[in-house]
């Protein structure tokens, strides 16, 4: 899944990565993907908004997050990259940015991730069912952004009507 924040998706947010730091655990893709590459590039090349605050850590294998306790009482931790077993499948999130004329990183990083969907071993964690049906309750939510529905309900009045 590359997330895009829209119906169906994770929820993104933009991310100050001066906020905390990367978290690069050892994960089957660690033989594939040099470390240092994530840790140089997280915050130029591969930089894009990231899945904020991530819940139910224990139901997923981190391959790139960020953790965040700037101002805060408490860490929080931010999906880049990450994978898990739902159902009788697999669901591999990366937030990372993969386009770009300029992006060679990103390109080559997303078909990395795309063949170890194919022929990676499988993730050692895996969505409880109750964390699968909060998870399916939020993608499928309807939400309304208030703030863009009303400045385009202002853009399209006329004053004095």
């Amino acid at each position: 899944m590359l997330p895009d924040g829209q119906e169906h998706s994770f929820a993104r947010s933009a991310h100050w990565f001066l906020r905390g730091a990367p978290y690069i655990p050892e994960h089957a893709l660690s033989k594939r993907i040099p470390r240092d590459l994530l840790l140089e590039l997280q915050h130029f090349d591969l930089a894009s908004d990231i899945v904020p605050n991530l819940a139910c850590l224990e139901s997923f294998d981190p391959i790139l997050m960020l953790w965040d306790t700037h101002d805060l009482d408490k860490v929080r931790t931010h999906g880049v990259i990450f994978e898990t077993r739902a159902a009788s499948g697999r669901l591999l999130v990366s937030a990372a940015r993969h386009a770009g004329t300029n992006n060679a990183a990103g390109l080559w990083l997303l078909d990395v991730l795309l063949d170890h969907l194919r022929t990676g071993e499988p993730p050692r964690h895996a969505l409880s069912a109750e964390v699968w049906d909060d998870l399916r309750a939020k993608l499928h939510a309807e939400q309304t952004n208030l703030v863009s529905r009303n400045q385009r309900e202002r853009a399209t009045t006329s004053p004095g009507s």
